[in-house]
């Protein structure tokens, strides 16, 4: 009895960690176009990418440390489902400017 509820237990717990995690790629973004204005800039990143089919996060790095991100804006082409946008910051980075 006990062997069978381990058994379950684990079986649950596999299922449920699986479920958490999904593939991460890590991209650099190509600055393709850059707008200056008086209060700003706009700065457009690409960047191609081949995905595998499932959940996906993929990861922008060396972006300007100064964005706001009200102002970000993501686009793909294909038949994909953006899920969700959200930017931070990684401290554990070096900055854009020293290296």
């Amino acid at each position: 009895m006990i062997l069978k509820l381990l058994k379950i237990f684990f079986t649950l717990l596999f299922s449920l960690t699986a479920t958490a995690f999904f593939a991460q790629t890590i991209a650099p973004a190509e600055m393709k176009k850059v707008t200056v204005f008086f209060t700003g800039a706009q700065i457009q990143h690409e960047n191609q990418l081949n995905l595998n089919p499932g959940k996906q996060e993929i990861i922008f790095e060396k972006l300007t440390d100064f964005i706001d991100p009200n102002t970000v804006q993501v686009k793909a082409l294909g038949d994909l489902t953006i899920l969700s946008v959200r930017t931070r910051k990684n401290y554990e980075d070096l900055k854009i400017g020293n290296g």
